[in-house]
């Protein structure tokens, strides 16, 4: 009985963790944040998003985001400006190194599925995104 314990014990917290490189194929897309959770732990809910998230990562884990404002007519404005993206592996986490011309930081990705994308930023701040799904105007 002890050893039918320990096993299940065992895959309990190795079936648990998640390969960081399966992450990859579901960060692009259309992202809308769904909350936003501050290191002393306060959480805001996002209730309407007036913009979206679009990450675009190519074959080689690189790739940009920028920021888009839906339109009505199921169309998107942007004013230009993204941000380039590459993703790393390091230390069996996935990271997202991000650069601009003025900057550059790298953001943690804490899960990625079809529908969640969780990422943390270097000062610890939680950014949860659900799959951005258009209004139905109808």
């Amino acid at each position: 009985m002890r050893n039918i314990v320990l096993l299940l014990l065992t895959f309990t917290v190795f079936g648990c963790n998640e390969n960081p490189e399966n992450f990859i194929q579901y960060i692009g897309g259309y992202w809308e944040i769904d909350e936003v959770r501050m290191p002393d732990g306060t959480l805001k809910d996002y209730g309407y998003n007036d913009t979206i998230d679009f990450f675009e990562l190519k074959a080689g884990e690189s790739g940009s985001r920028t920021k888009l404002r839906p339109n009505l007519d199921g169309t998107f404005s942007t004013n230009g400006d993204s941000e380039a993206l590459e993703a790393v592996i390091e230390n069996e986490n996935l990271y997202l190194i991000c650069k601009t011309p003025f900057d550059q930081w790298r953001e943690k990705v804490v899960k990625a599925s079809r529908e969640v994308l969780v990422i943390e930023n270097e000062q610890k701040i939680v950014y949860s995104y659900k799959k951005y799904q258009p209004l139905d105007l109808d």
